[in-house]
């Protein structure tokens, strides 16, 4: 393979291309392993079989590597659920147990440079923008 640099945009697509089904079958690879592993992996520390969710970290020692089964579980808000059980809690523990993080709405945002450009800059300053990664699709006219 040439280097990169030196090929035509064709030569580019036709090795994204096969870089994406390699990927793709090395990740499926890595899962399947994984989910093998983890059949034989140990519970965390103070977690028995019968439980229906895991948290904590086991380890042990394998083939001279050191393995840690890194058991996580997810919790959210359930919107309505919060709202009623809000009134009910001490606003210590709200504040305490319940981060709210903003979030940007936003289709109304970018609508204020329009509507309300004093809010709109004055939004804009409160605001860290910085470049995404820009995503790469590929389709194949068949």
């Amino acid at each position: 393979m040439k280097n990169l640099s030196e090929m035509t945009v064709e030569e580019l697509v036709v090795e994204l291309a096969d870089a994406t089904v390699a990927n793709k079958e090395a990740r499926a690879a890595l899962l399947a392993v994984e989910d093998a592993l983890l059949e034989k992996a140990p519970l965390p520390p103070g977690c028995t079989e019968n439980d229906e969710l895991l948290e904590g970290v086991a380890k042990e020692q394998a083939a001279g590597y050191n393995v840690e089964y890194h058991y996580k579980i997810t919790r959210s808000i359930e919107p309505r659920k919060f709202e009623l059980a809000r009134d009910n809690l001490d606003p210590r523990v709200l504040v305490e147990a319940i981060k709210m993080k903003p979030s940007i709405n936003l289709r109304f945002y970018r609508s204020l440079e329009d509507s309300d450009l004093d809010s709109y800059t004055l939004l804009s300053s409160a605001l860290k923008v910085k470049q995404a990664k820009t995503a790469i699709t590929l389709t194949r006219d068949i």
